[in-house]
């Protein structure tokens, strides 16, 4: 078998082969001993992992890895020598011109947000800000340096992202209809070479910004009720329809636009005009999120677009493309935010005293920011594999949906449970990270498509290339993960979970047929067992080659968090010490992912005016 594979379905040992392990096998590690005994419930056998194995050397052609088929989590369901380095990535290092760039960019973000110059008087962020972010290169980092900038890869600039996110949210979130979603991404990826020339530099130097507008007042994710429409009228087109929900549009600026033209859904790149006039104008409203970032309805009325700006794609292939590269993004900023309220605790857990002793010497508190830093370096394993399948030019349908899910239910989850119950009432008072910015911090939910619709969309593509090349069914009873802190074993049972959920839904698809999609509840249960399977493994995988103890640790309880989910088993104390352990070392200040998260101010209304006339120094 070749090292760095999962063997699975078949050669389970003997019980007498594992129950009663003989002299020469006291001296294997304790992963190997758990493989052993996986091995007796028929759930998994491996090899020791390869390490350093380098992502490059799987999978098949170009053209191949646009294929579903060629997905790695479809592949980990379906196949029985499961490559784990399909779920691994590698550290990437900018290019010194993107380096430059990068640094010169926080700087300014940095500078603005100590001077308190971010927002104009509007509470957007500031033209000067664009400006400043303009010189330091900060617009043009995805495109090339023959168009006028720097040429960060996709893997290079997700994780940046996330540190941007940590200064300031907004700033970052204008990166993605930008050069994610929009058409920085749009126009590289499918432009010719004229377009390319012709649009690109006025984006890279920030002279335009871009925005990608898709959705319409009569639909979101029903990309068939498209009523936008582009007719041809000379040598042009006029474009004649509404754009509703539209972030980081306004005169002036670049919006990739999905439109019908000659009966077929196609992307426009549409250049705005700098003043409003009867064809073109947009419309404001009063939208809580995104808070700092402009939103806006574009309503065009036989508005001309010239036909040299139709990109040669499928319009429904562009507009994938921009959402696979926007979700990894929103995965990017939960990393962000979660480093940022992760900044907020600190300073609070190591002043808020009870009973004689600050707050975050007491377990449950440890607790909540054990699960807070194991998220953190969740959403950076999902970021960096999900941002390199889609350099490596894998389709990414499957792999980016799972990658938003988890990073923006991860934020949810802590907003609540770890930062609103942690700060407590404080969390109210402005100023607060909650009181300030609750809805941006629930937005990413529905963002690029509300989380519980895209688990069904995941579902529908895995059972209608399961239906094509079924595989036997298989109870998923008989094969469960195991709880443990070794990140080996982790990866191990996550494979087999993969695998063992293929089976699951094979046999549910040889019930059902095809109308299994039409039981939502079901298939989505079902999908998000997929998920967490898949974030399990790519998890275990990043943690395994990190050298810091602490992040190694944190990878460690977040998959075997989703291990215990997965099987239904209890935390054991050993997950438990291991969590609070890593809890503690974030309240101590000494877990390094967070070092250079802003740290909060301690709200502490120390007297507050009694009715009588008294002073009140309650608490």
């Amino acid at each position: 078998m070749v090292p760095g594979r999962v063997a699975l379905g078949g050669e389970a040992a003997t019980e007498n082969q594992v129950g009663h392990l003989g002299e020469a096998d006291r001296d294997l590690r304790p992963w190997q001993t758990n493989v052993l005994r996986c091995m007796a419930i028929g759930i998994a056998k491996r090899e020791p992992p390869a390490r350093g194995r380098m992502m490059a050397g799987y999978g098949s052609k170009s053209a191949d890895r646009r294929q579903l088929v060629a997905s790695p989590v479809h592949r980990a369901m379906s196949e029985t020598d499961t490559p784990l380095e399909m779920f691994e990535s590698e550290e990437l290092l900018p290019s010194p011109a993107a380096a430059d760039a990068m640094e010169r960019s926080l700087a300014v973000t940095r500078r603005h947000a100590a001077a308190g110059t971010v927002y104009d008087s509007d509470g957007m962020v500031a033209p000067g800000v664009v400006a400043d972010l303009a010189g330091a290169g900060y617009w043009g980092l995805r495109a090339g340096a023959k168009y006028g900038g720097s040429g960060a890869s996709f893997g290079v600039w997700a994780p940046y992202v996330a540190k941007m996110t940590a200064v300031d949210p907004w700033v970052a979130g204008l990166s993605s209809p930008h050069a994610a979603l929009g058409p920085v991404n749009l126009i590289g990826r499918f432009g010719d070479d004229e377009q390319k020339q012709r649009l690109l530099p006025p984006l890279a130097r920030g002279e335009r910004l871009g925005a990608f507008a898709v959705t319409e007042p009569g639909t979101a994710s029903d990309w068939g009720a498209i009523r936008t429409t582009a007719a041809r009228s000379g040598g042009g087109l006029l474009l004649t329809g509404e754009k509703l929900f539209i972030s980081n549009v306004a005169p002036g600026r670049t919006a990739g636009v999905l439109c019908q033209i000659d009966g077929r859904l196609t992307m426009l790149i549409v250049e705005l005009p700098l003043t409003e006039d009867d064809r073109f104008r947009t419309v404001s409203y009063d939208l809580r999120a995104p808070r700092h970032i402009t939103n806006r309805a574009l309503i065009f009325d036989q508005f001309p677009v010239p036909a040299a700006n139709v990109l040669d794609a499928n319009g429904r292939s562009a507009a994938y493309h921009g959402l696979n590269h926007g979700r990894v993004l929103v995965c990017a900023f939960s990393a962000g935010i979660l480093r940022l309220m992760a900044g907020t605790l600190i300073p609070w857990v190591q002043t808020r005293e009870t009973f004689g002793a600050v707050i975050g010497s007491r377990e449950l508190v440890q607790r909540r920011l054990g699960r807070l830093a194991a998220r953190i370096v969740a959403c950076d394993a999902l970021t960096a594999w999900a941002s390199q399948l889609l350099d490596r030019d894998y389709r990414g349908e499957l792999e980016c949906v799972l990658t938003k899910v988890f990073g923006s239910e991860a934020v949810k989850e802590a907003t609540v449970d770890l930062l609103l119950k942690t700060h407590g009432s404080r969390a109210f008072l402005p100023g607060n990270l909650f009181s300030d910015s609750i809805y941006d911090l629930l937005a990413p939910t529905v963002f690029e498509g509300e989380n519980e619709i895209l688990t069904l969309g995941f579902f529908s593509s895995l059972a209608k290339a399961r239906l094509a090349s079924p595989g036997p069914g298989l109870p998923l009873a008989q094969l469960r993960p195991a709880s443990t802190p070794h990140l080996e074993e982790l990866a191990v049972a996550a494979a087999a979970e993969l695998h063992g959920a293929g089976r699951e839904i094979d046999s549910a698809l040889h019930h059902e047929g095809a109308a299994l999609a039409q039981h939502q509840a079901t298939a989505v249960e079902l999908a998000q067992r997929v998920q967490q399977a898949a974030v399990m493994l790519v998890v275990s995988r990043y943690g395994a080659r990190q050298n810091d103890p602490l992040v190694r640790n944190a990878a460690a309880c977040m998959a075997s968090e989703l291990g215990q989910r997965l099987s239904g088993s209890r935390p054991t104390a050993t997950y438990h010490r291991m969590l609070t352990d890593l809890g503690a070392a974030v309240a101590e200040d000494r877990f390094s992912p967070v070092a250079e998260a802003p740290r909060g101010t301690v709200a502490m209304p120390s007297h507050v005016p009694d009715p009588r006339g008294r002073p009140d120094d309650r608490r």
